[in-house]
């Protein structure tokens, strides 16, 4: 069960300034007690919500926490010296654990004798990545990797406009948009939306995939149920990934599931070129239709271009 105080301490916490660190706090404790809040959303979704932060910043906080909880393992006298710095520089020293954890314990505990501004320890960052000091963890190598795939993604579409103009949408009124905050129960990495009908404008969604190596059939496999249940929210659910053999077991996972509306784009980033090897059947509708709910989500509000 989840408590009172948690869902009070998250409650317009943004605008109340609540610490990051208690905001942190009671999303870890109220994820660790339920895996869904009581309206059956990610409680990520639910937080940015309630508190009126976005997904992006109570990730960061959440990393931080995961951090400060390491260190506090490894070091409990150090790790309560973390505590009481500020969440800019908790962040950084986070980003420096991954590439050398010894020199993050010695920069944390001199904390107290050496005032450290922000851009001191981002410099020292920035150094440390520079000079190839230590390596990354495979988790964060894999979460930055994906990370640059999603922003390949949007510039080879931006320039190719694949998914926006051509003899696919001859009227140009397609705009690709960033959602800044979860939009209720699906959270894809880019959103369409269509003003040609402007009574009724379609949404279609961007999704990537850092998925190429065949070693990575399991997290194809993983990522089928995410797509036949975040897909019924939009009028085209759009999957994009590297030239890869795992397409063909994509595709197949579709057509057995009766996915109609899903496409599939492979997005080369070497030769920064595009192309659709799965087409949505434009005559159908999602299974269940819950393309309406998306209009009445906070995020809807919070959508913002990536055009310029």
């Amino acid at each position: 069960m989840t408590t009172a105080s948690d869902l009070d301490v998250l409650r317009e916490a943004g605008p109340r300034q609540v610490p990051w660190l208690q905001v942190a706090e009671a999303l870890h404790e109220l994820e660790a007690n339920s895996n869904r809040a009581p309206d059956g959303r990610t409680w990520i979704a639910y937080a940015a919500e309630a508190s009126k932060l976005t997904d992006n910043q109570l990730r960061r906080f959440t990393r931080a926490l995961e951090f400060l909880r390491e260190v506090h393992a490894k070091d409990p006298r150090v790790g309560e010296g973390l505590r009481v710095l500020p969440f800019s520089h908790v962040e950084v020293l986070g980003k420096i654990w991954q590439l050398d954890q010894a020199k993050s314990l010695e920069l944390i505990d001199s904390a107290g004798t050496v005032r450290y501004t922000y851009l001191d320890l981002l410099g020292k960052y920035r150094d440390l990545r520079s000079k190839g000091s230590g390596h990354a963890s495979p988790i964060a190598a894999g979460k930055h990797a994906a990370k640059q795939f999603i922003d390949a993604c949007r510039r080879i579409l931006l320039e190719t406009k694949e998914l926006t103009a051509g003899n696919r949408y001859p009227h140009g009124q397609r705009t690709i948009l960033r959602p800044i905050v979860g939009l209720g129960y699906t959270n894809p990495d880019y959103i369409i939306r269509d003003l040609s009908t402007p009574l009724a404008p379609q949404l279609d969604a961007i999704d990537c995939y850092f998925i190429s190596g065949a070693s990575q059939s399991d997290a194809l496999r993983r990522k089928i149920p995410q797509v036949a249940f975040e897909s019924t929210f939009f009028t085209h659910f759009w999957c994009l990934m590297p030239p890869s053999a795992l397409a063909g077991n994509f595709i197949s996972a579709c057509n057995n599931l009766q996915l109609t509306n899903v496409g599939l784009v492979l997005i080369d980033v070497a030769n920064g070129s595009c192309s659709t090897i799965l087409e949505p059947d434009t005559s159908r509708s999602p299974i269940p239709d819950r393309r309406s709910q998306i209009f009445s989500s906070y995020g809807y509000k919070r959508l913002r271009s990536v055009q310029a």
